[in-house]
């Protein structure tokens, strides 16, 4: 992520000022001129002195104008300052806590449930776009393996994880093959793969393979071929979203063809599952502010993401909205589902 390379010289009447600019933009989303901060804020100095701090902050990046005479808005490395640097969350109230809890308790009993609670209520705090789903935990574990002979040319492969989840694949082959073979097979795989990881098999299943008997079959060279895409359970693959309504509702989202490129995004589990898992770090809760977004459709808005764990699954909740997102609201509502999560 981009950083601001030299917030050390950054005086405290300048981080101040920033971030009056900053929370006032965020509410209001007009530009905020020098005589509007010098009132509201009740600074104590001249027009003039925040128009040349303005003009300062302006010069180092965090800080533009849309017109000569216009106030200032938020640059992206201004956003990114702000959250580094001059934000204060704040703390959830006992009786947020409580409520989050009994409702997700009331749904404890169904991962599914669950987490679809956990968008909705992210949207509904925040008023943009809320989503959850289960990271590519590469630990859940191949426990069962089996092949079923559908037809000449097509087979059933059925796999089972720790997770309790079983998956079932149809796998469609050139040539036959012969059901005493189809056992043999499927009796090496379960002897070469059974008890690893799906990491482990990702990375290491042309090494366990190559040197066994049904090496050349071309239904495991079709299983090396395809590891990525078949094993993999069904929660590693779904993710849920809120509605989209309370995001779309902000000023930025007023011209159709920008709706239409964030939303076509928003619509695409690939997008969350692997293309925002890859840019994400391990910390905790974090945040890709405008451009630090890989996707250019969404290079306009922000995410702000925490890590969560539900039994042996490992997965992530998050808010997006327009770069002018109400980022401690953000982090303070993340927060707190994240802790009802842990509780739950």
């Amino acid at each position: 992520m981009t950083k601001f390379e030299t917030k050390s010289d950054l005086s405290q009447r300048g981080k101040n000022i920033l971030k009056y600019v900053i929370e006032d933009f965020i509410e209001n989303a007009a530009p905020v001129p020098s005589i509007r901060l010098k009132n509201k804020f009740q600074i104590n100095l001249s027009t003039a002195s925040i128009r040349h701090t303005l003009h300062s902050l302006e010069g180092v990046g965090l800080l533009d104008h849309l017109h000569s005479s216009s106030g200032r808005v938020p640059t992206n490395l201004g956003y990114r300052f702000y959250v580094d640097e001059l934000m204060e969350i704040e703390p959830p109230l006992k009786n947020e806590i409580l409520h989050f809890k009994r409702e997700l308790e009331e749904v404890a009993f169904n991962v599914e449930k669950i987490l679809q609670k956990t968008a909705d209520s992210l949207s509904a705090i925040s008023y943009l776009f809320g989503f959850a789903f289960f990271s590519l935990s590469q630990n859940i574990v191949l426990t069962d393996l089996d092949l079923v002979l559908l037809s000449s040319g097509k087979i059933l492969l059925i796999l089972g994880f720790q997770s309790d989840n079983v998956k079932s694949i149809i796998l469609e082959l050139e040539s036959e093959i012969r059901s005493s073979q189809l056992v043999f097979t499927a009796s090496i795989l379960r002897e070469r793969l059974l008890g690893l990881s799906i990491e482990e098999i990702h990375q290491t299943i042309g090494d366990r393979l190559k040197e066994s008997e049904v090496s050349k079959d071309e239904l495991v060279s079709f299983l090396i071929r395809n590891v990525n895409s078949i094993f993999i359970t069904e929660e590693q693959g779904k993710v849920y979203t809120s509605n989209k309504d309370l995001l779309l509702q902000n000023p930025e989202f007023n011209e159709s063809q920008f709706i239409q490129s964030v939303v076509s995004v928003l619509d695409n589990d690939e997008f969350f599952i692997q293309s925002l898992s890859n840019e994400l770090s391990e910390m905790e809760t974090e945040s890709l502010i405008g451009q630090e977004n890989e996707e250019e459709a969404i290079q306009d808005c922000s995410i702000v993401t925490s890590k969560f764990k539900l039994g042996d699954l490992n997965g992530r909740m998050g808010i997006i909205g327009p770069t002018r997102m109400a980022y401690r609201q953000a982090y303070a509502v993340i927060t707190l589902l994240t802790n009802v999560l842990k509780q739950v």
